[in-house]
C-alpha cells in the first residue's frame, strides 16, 4: 500500500556563516513516526525549526496540503517539543499548554474549559492528578518535558516535532510517551523523533533518515534497521564502540566518607568512596539520588559531615562558593538554566571560576589560552574563543561546563544526567574526559536515570529508592535486570 504523504521537502538549504543544510530532500508520511539522527552539528535543529516556523529564511520548498510551509500561520499544522523547553514560568501549567489559544470569550479565559481540557491533556501522559494550576517553575525537568509533550498533543497537529524527548525521562515515562505516539498515528498525526538513543530510535520509529554535515546521507525502513551502518552514516567512517577501559579502583583507599545525610527526602544517608572511583546513583524520579548531589555542592538545606581527601568537615557546604572552597565541582542537569550564562562568550564560560581580577576586567588572551587547552581535552567544537555560547550544540555546551572545571584540582565532581541530549559521538568523548579525570585520583558521583550511561562509565553503582540504598553493584558482577528491580523496592 502506498504511504499517504504529508510533507515533501524539495532542495533545502541553509546557511548562517557557513552552509549547514545542503539540498534535503525528505518525504514525510502521515501516520509516521520517522527517526531524524545525527552528530551535533549535523543540522538536525536547523531543520527542525525551519519545519516548526521559527526560521523561514531558507531556499527550496516545503508542501504540505497542496500548500507551501511558508503559507501557513498561526494555524500551522506543526508542533514542536524543544529539547531545552520553551515555557512561561510564571504561568500556570494549564496556561503553559494552551498559551496562544487560551479558550476565551469576549477576551474572558473560560477557566473551567482551560482546566479541563489541560487536565485530559496531562491524562495522555500519564500526569493526571498533577495540579494544573500549579506554576510550571513548581515541577521537575521531567515533569516538565511531559507537560510540554501533553501540549504538542492538545493542540491537535498534523506533525509533531519532538526534539530528544526522552532525555529527562525514565523507562516508564518513556513508555508511557511510545504509547501516545503510537495513538497520534492511529489519529493520523505524524511524529518527527529526533534522538541519540538508538535504540528508543529503532524501538518506536518506521523509518529514520541520518543527517552529516548538512545531507541526508541513510535512509532505513524498519525491516533494514542497522547500528553499526547508522553509526557509520553519523560518523563518516566505520563505526567501532569505544568500550571502558579496563578499570582497577584500588579497594581500600577511602577518600571521601559522607555521613547522615538529612534533607527532606534523605534520612542518615551514608556514602564512602575510594580514591578515584566513579560511582553512579540511579533511582526513578523523586527516589533522592539527584538531592544528594546538590547537598553536597550546597544548593539544598542539609545536615551532615563529610571526609574530603583527608580532611574532615563537621557539616555540608552551605553555598556553591562554599562547595568549591571545598575542591568540590558539579555540572547540572539543566545546562542552559544553571550551567552556562548564555549571553556569554564560550571564553568567559570556561573560565568563570578563574575570573579573579579585582577591577573587573577579564585578560582574553590568557582566557584564550585556558580555553584552547580545555578544549582540546573535551573536543570541543567551537569558531573561537569569543563566540557566544548560545551558538553551540548540546554536546558543545556540556563540553564548555565539563572544561570549566578541568583547570581546578578538584577532590569530587558531582554529574547530574552529564550526557543529557548528546549525539553518540559526544558522548564517548565525554566518558573519556569522566575516566581521566578519575585516573587522576579525582572521586566523582554520576546521579542519572539513564542506566546503560552509567553502566558504560561507572565503577559501582548504587541504587537508591525512598531516600535509602537499596542495593550496590560493582561492575564485575553487576546485571542490567538486578539493577532495574533494586530501584523498585529496598531490599
Amino acid at each position: 500500500m502506498v504511504p499517504e504523504v504529508l510533507l515533501t521537502l524539495s532542495c533545502i538549504k541553509k546557511s548562517f556563516s557557513k552552509p549547514v543544510l545542503n539540498s534535503i530532500d525528505l518525504q514525510l508520511n502521515k501516520s509516521e513516526c520517522l527517526g531524524l539522527l545525527g552528530a551535533n552539528g549535523a543540522g538536525k535543529s536547523t531543520l527542525s525549526r525551519i519545519l516548526g516556523g521559527s526560521i523561514t529564511d531558507y531556499e527550496g520548498e516545503i508542501i504540505t496540503a497542496d500548500r507551501p510551509l511558508r503559507a501557513w500561520r498561526d494555524d500551522s499544522p506543526v508542533s514542536t517539543v524543544h529539547q531545552e523547553l520553551s515555557q512561561i514560568s510564571n504561568l500556570s501549567i494549564a496556561e503553559n499548554i494552551f498559551f496562544g489559544r487560551l479558550p476565551n470569550q469576549y477576551g474572558v479565559i473560560n477557566q473551567r474549559s482551560l482546566l479541563e481540557s489541560a487536565n485530559a491533556a496531562l491524562e495522555l501522559v500519564g500526569l493526571e492528578g498533577l495540579d494544573s494550576l500549579k506554576r510550571i517553575e513548581e515541577v521537575d525537568l521531567a515533569t516538565r518535558q511531559l507537560i510540554e509533550i501533553a501540549r504538542a498533543i492538545a493542540h491537535r497537529s498534523e506533525l509533531i516535532i519532538l526534539d530528544e524527548p526522552t532525555s529527562s525521562l525514565n523507562k516508564p515515562e518513556v513508555q508511557r510517551l511510545f504509547k501516545q505516539i503510537h495513538s497520534a498515528k492511529e489519529r493520523k498525526t505524524s511524529v518527527l523523533f529526533i534522538s541519540h538513543k538508538l535504540d528508543e530510535v529503532f524501538a518506536i520509529c518506521d523509518r529514520i533518515a541520518v543527517l552529516r554535515d548538512g545531507e541526508i546521507v541513510l535512509i532505513q525502513s524498519r525491516h533494514e534497521f542497522d547500528e553499526e551502518a547508522v553509526l557509520s552514516a553519523m560518523s563518516g567512517e566505520r563505526s567501532a564502540e569505544k568500550q571502558s577501559k579496563d578499570r582497577q579502583v584500588e579497594r581500600g583507599t577511602t577518600s571521601f566518607n559522607l555521613k547522615n545525610l538529612r534533607t527532606q527526602k534523605l534520612k542518615n544517608f551514608h556514602l564512602t568512596l575510594q580514591r578515584g572511583e566513579i560511582a553512579g546513583l540511579h533511582g526513578l524520579d523523586g527516589a533522592g539520588h539527584k538531592e544528594i548531589l546538590k547537598a553536597l555542592f550546597g544548593l539544598s538545606d542539609s545536615q551532615g559531615e563529610l571526609t574530603l581527601d583527608d580532611k574532615s568537615f563537621k557539616s555540608l557546604p552551605k553555598t556553591p562558593h562554599a562547595a568549591f572552597r571545598q575542591r568540590i565541582g558539579y555540572v547540572p542537569e539543566d545546562r542552559q538554566k544553571f550551567g552556562l550564562l548564555l549571553g556569554e562568550s564560550i571564553s568567559l564560560n570556561i573560565c568563570l571560576n578563574k575570573l579573579k581580577n579585582w577591577l573587573g576586567w577579564v585578560n582574553k588572551k590568557e582566557t584564550a589560552i585556558q580555553t584552547l587547552k580545555a578544549a582540546r581535552i573535551t573536543k570541543l567544537v567551537y569558531e573561537g574563543p569569543e563566540q557566544s555560547v548560545s551558538e553551540l550544540s548540546g554536546g558543545n555546551q556540556q563540553k564548555a561546563i565539563f572544561a570549566r572545571w578541568l583547570e581546578h584540582d578538584l577532590a569530587l565532581l558531582l554529574l547530574d544526567e552529564p550526557t543529557r541530549g548528546v549525539d553518540v559521538r559526544a558522548r564517548e568523548e565525554l566518558h573519556e574526559v569522566i575516566r581521566e579525570l578519575a585516573s587522576s585520583g579525582t572521586n566523582i558521583i554520576i546521579a542519572s536515570n539513564d542506566l546503560k550511561d552509567l553502566m558504560k562509565s561507572c565503577d559501582r553503582i548504587i541504587t537508591i529508592v525512598h531516600g535509602k540504598t537499596s542495593k550496590e553493584f560493582w561492575r564485575e558482577s553487576w546485571d542490567e535486570a538486578e539493577i532495574t528491580t533494586a530501584t523498585l523496592s529496598i531490599a
